[in-house]
């Protein structure tokens, strides 16, 4: 599992131009988190690729618009994110959706927020 952690500006189609270095490659995303990080925004992307594949996608982050930076996380960083559980989305019989989220309502704050919940 490979991690890199891009930071970008929040300009339109900033976020799409990064996600298409790794799809127009045919690669498979495993998970993004994309966050605020003070005047930027990063997301921290896994997938599986060659390191030959990497080091390009690393040069075309580098020269794409809206890309400040791009940082390679350690192997055992990477794999440790992998095994983070995402979000559980489900039907309930009224209708209604409902995310489960793991891990306490401190660190998903923003999503409860965004949800209208806690």
């Amino acid at each position: 599992m490979t991690g890199l952690a891009i930071y970008f500006f929040n300009i339109p189609g900033a976020m799409m131009r990064v996600l298409n270095c790794f799809t127009r490659r045919g690669l498979v995303i495993q998970a993004v988190w994309c966050a605020p990080v003070g005047e930027r925004h990063r997301a921290t992307v896994l997938t599986e690729a060659a390191p030959i594949t990497i080091e390009q996608i690393i040069r075309e982050l580098e020269s794409t618009v809206g890309v400040d930076r791009v940082e390679t996380l350690e192997k055992p960083q990477a794999e440790q994110l992998a095994k983070v559980q995402s979000s559980e989305v489900m039907t309930a019989e009224n209708g209604s959706t409902m995310v489960k989220v793991s891990g306490p309502p401190e660190e998903n704050r923003f999503l409860l927020s965004w949800l209208g919940s806690a």
